[in-house]
């Protein structure tokens, strides 16, 4: 996807993933390095995170690197987020805004093409709170999905996602 933001082919872009910085990926194109963070969710928050995490790991290179962050879709706040701390975005969506010394990429209002169908579950909800009250709780005490099922009186599978969405979102790990 970079390769055809920066106008190159796929072969003239090399993308290593980079253990000594951690960052997700480095992609080295055009004669730049760019460092990736990559997030799953486009919560606001971990977007946020992502960036700072980029704009440091950028730092550690001796060459000027890029930093990106690169989601699903990057809604408002993220975008926001991004352009605050000046660091460079791409979403599989088809969207970025990339601006560093001799590019400058800004493609926006392309669809949420990840969109799910249906309300997007709340965590907080009477229901699903039952799985966090007992998280909270007991913080200390290791349980397992199918004893939080029994304990709470919520189905296994219903309980999966919710844990699925809790860590998704950052909440436990």
């Amino acid at each position: 996807m970079l390769a055809g933001l920066l106008g190159v082919g796929r072969n003239d872009i090399e993308v290593h993933p980079h253990v000594p910085t951690g960052a997700h990926f480095v992609i080295a194109a055009t004669g730049r390095t760019f460092v990736v963070e990559y997030r799953k969710s486009t919560s606001a928050a971990l977007t946020a995170a992502a960036a700072k995490i980029a704009r440091e790991r950028a730092r550690r290179f001796r060459r000027r690197a890029v930093p990106l962050v690169a989601v699903p879709f990057m809604g408002d706040v993220g975008r926001k987020a991004c352009e605050e701390a000046g660091v460079g975005w791409l979403d599989l969506s088809g969207n970025a805004r990339i601006v560093a010394p001799g590019i400058r990429v800004i493609i926006q209002g392309r669809p949420n093409r990840f969109r799910s169908a249906g309300r997007p579950p709340n965590l907080f909800a009477p229901k699903s709170s039952r799985l966090v009250r007992r998280l909270l709780i007991h913080p200390d005490k290791p349980i397992t999905q199918r004893e939080i099922a029994r304990a709470t009186g919520l189905n296994e599978g219903f309980v999966s996602r919710l844990v699925s969405r809790l860590e998704r979102d950052a909440y436990i790990a």
